[in-house]
């Protein structure tokens, strides 16, 4: 083994042991699962440090279906049913076509994105990859 390899894994093994010291909330520790987001009047009231952003919702909605799928082994039906509560003033649709795919929209003001996966219909003419995040302002 070289000395590089040696050093890395006793770095990796050190960065291991110095996190584990950091304490986590339960449901953060369960591998493929996000800590529960707050809903109603918690939900309102929560700071987001970037503001009101339809792309950073579409991208929070998409990553929570990845996990979401992967538990259980198919994409959330609603928002509800993911757990998920977007931002004050943005709006959040979400349609599933399917346990395989699902379409959302997402808008603030002037500004709407969009994103689909597995065989779902494009939510917008301007989605048209699957799984990537396409605004238009």
């Amino acid at each position: 083994m070289k000395q590089t390899d040696l050093s890395r894994g006793v770095f990796a093994a050190m960065l291991c042991a110095a996190l584990g010291a950091i304490s986590l909330p339960a449901a953060a520790q369960e591998p493929g699962r996000l800590p529960p987001r707050p809903t109603g009047a918690d939900a309102e009231a929560r700071p987001h440090s970037h503001g009101p952003d339809a792309r950073l919702a579409l991208r929070e909605v998409a990553m929570h279906q990845a996990l979401f799928r992967k538990r259980v082994g198919r994409y959330a039906a609603s928002l509800r049913e993911l757990g998920y509560t977007p931002v004050a003033g943005v709006q959040v649709s979400l349609t599933s076509e399917g346990p395989g795919s699902y379409a959302a929209v997402a808008s603030y003001r002037r500004s709407e994105c969009a994103v689909f996966s597995g065989s779902a219909r494009p939510p917008r003419s301007y989605a048209r990859q699957p799984l990537a995040v396409t605004c238009r302002s």
